[in-house]
């Protein structure tokens, strides 16, 4: 893992190769594998390499005014829902 995290997200690793492969064609009619079961051609658009640097949105609603409104973090893939990023937090780690 050429990202610099810690070898305990191995596993995120992997299922975000996964997640990548699932959506890429591999067969001779040019059909990636979600979509022979799901019927729809997926969307690589929002894909990022494993490990990149991100600063995501703090949502809390009692955030103050002069409070931090984003972080930094490490972009790990995506939850099930394929619409949630997953990112570590770098300073809580």
């Amino acid at each position: 893992m050429s990202s610099q995290l810690p070898l305990r997200f191995w596993g995120e690793a992997v299922l975000y190769a996964a997640y990548i492969i699932n959506r890429t064609p591999k067969n001779t009619n040019d059909q990636t594998r979600v979509e022979m079961l799901f019927g729809m051609k997926p969307s690589l658009n929002k894909t990022l390499e494993f490990g990149t640097p991100v600063m995501y949105h703090n949502h809390d609603p009692h955030i103050k005014k002069l409070d931090d409104r984003s972080f930094e973090g490490m972009f790990l893939g995506f939850w099930e829902d394929d619409h949630t990023y997953k990112i570590l937090d770098t300073k809580t780690n």
